[in-house]
């Protein structure tokens, strides 16, 4: 496949901005997030600054739509959602929607395989910066060891493990070696210090979360309902009534506070779509991958049994949109200049290509060794979870 010359990859770039918002968000919006609000609400509503110039309103204390840009980008949930009191005490306002979205993790969670679980397990514990490193396929192993970027996750368990388990620099890493993305003392460190302004402190999924009190798909029946059956499981959490089977590795990983917990965006699947962009942008060669690669790891939030369709989707529409909006921050130019020119001469350096071979180089390995090797199969596999249905 010939090279696409840089002005290409901008445009794809942008694309898929655009497309993966706008067709996960249709799911998500039935019509727009302004009828959810009461009419004195939707008129703030309509007047509130662009997303990406206010995207940092995404803080803990706003948790209302006039208040916080990604609730007010997620309000089309409210269609299918309503709020309740407390965590337990939501309703459902479109329950053919919900009940097919918990029927959908009923089906992943009991269809799954052990190698499944085992990679969902990989993909809940390990720091999301670093698991979506994979996508960079014949880059993959150069930017660990530029970046310095490492991981304790390496393998899962046969069945439940003692305790939690947490990423952590190994004892035996190199010197200065960092989780996620990598030390910004590396020779990849302006790359590390792009993908953790993209994931930086007006990011996070808990803002949304308390705000919209949707369930995990474990705590809740296919009714949308919270019934506790007043027992426990063999590690002390409660059994609720619902057939969605968590994946036994992450049994004693489960948050012991459901008000504290919700499922509405996903958190993980945030953080996965956030770095992948942002490594997208420093290594554009390898977009489409990256992009495919985010969209895999997500999928694991549902077949672990820890989240459920529409989780996903809502913490990709939020990661899309932050991630645009901090990419196109006038704060982060230097930084964004700075990343792809270091990830440039470090690849052309270590590989021996050029400007013009080094996408040929980033896509000379087989399906054996990058999984991400047909772009036309990774077209197929993301557009069905662009909207699970």
């Amino acid at each position: 496949m010939p090279s696409p010359s840089p002005g290409r990859l901008a445009l794809n770039r942008r694309g898929f901005l655009k497309s993966s918002v706008g067709a996960s968000a249709g799911v998500l919006a039935a019509p727009t997030f302004v009828s959810w609000l009461s009419a004195a609400d939707a008129k703030a509503a309509t007047g509130a600054a662009a997303f990406v110039d206010d995207y940092k309103t995404n803080v803990v204390a706003n948790q209302t739509p006039e208040t916080n840009a990604v609730i007010r980008i997620l309000g089309g949930f409210a269609e299918v959602w309503k709020t309740g009191d407390d965590w337990n005490t939501g309703a459902p306002l479109r329950p053919e929607v919900l009940r097919a979205n918990l029927r959908y993790s009923e089906r992943i969670t009991a269809r799954r395989t052990e190698a499944e679980a085992k990679q969902a397990f990989i993909t809940d514990r390990r720091h999301q910066s670093y698991s979506v490193i994979g996508g960079l396929g014949p880059l993959a192993e150069l930017y660990k060891a530029g970046a310095k970027a490492v991981t304790s996750i390496t393998s899962a368990p046969d069945g439940t493990p003692a305790g939690k388990i947490s990423d952590s620099v190994p004892a035996d890493a190199p010197a200065g070696s960092a989780l996620g993305a990598g030390s910004h003392d590396s020779d990849l460190g302006e790359v590390a210090k792009l993908v953790d302004t993209v994931r930086g402190p007006f990011a996070s999924s808990n803002p949304a979360k308390f705000a919209f009190q949707y369930p995990r798909p474990w705590r809740m029946n296919e009714d949308s309902e919270v019934v506790d059956t007043g027992r426990k499981d063999e590690f002390g959490y409660p059994v609720y009534d619902s057939t969605v089977v968590v994946a036994p590795q992450l049994l004693r990983q489960r948050s012991e506070d459901p008000a504290e917990d919700g499922g509405f965006p996903s958190g993980h699947t945030n953080a996965l779509h956030l770095a992948a962009l942002a490594y997208a942008y420093a290594v554009p060669e390898r977009f489409q991958e990256m992009v495919t690669r985010a969209f895999a790891l997500s999928h694991d939030r549902i077949v672990s049994g820890m989240h459920s369709a529409v989780d996903v989707i809502g913490g990709r529409v939020m990661a899309t949109a932050l991630a645009a909006a901090a990419l196109a921050d006038p704060a982060n130019a230097g930084l964004k200049a700075a990343a792809r020119k270091q990830a440039l001469a470090y690849f052309l350096e270590k590989t021996g290509t050029t400007a013009d071979t080094l996408y040929e180089y980033a896509h000379s390995a087989g399906l054996d060794s990058d999984p991400y090797a047909d772009r036309d199969a990774n077209a197929r596999e993301v557009e069905p979870k662009l909207t699970y249905t």
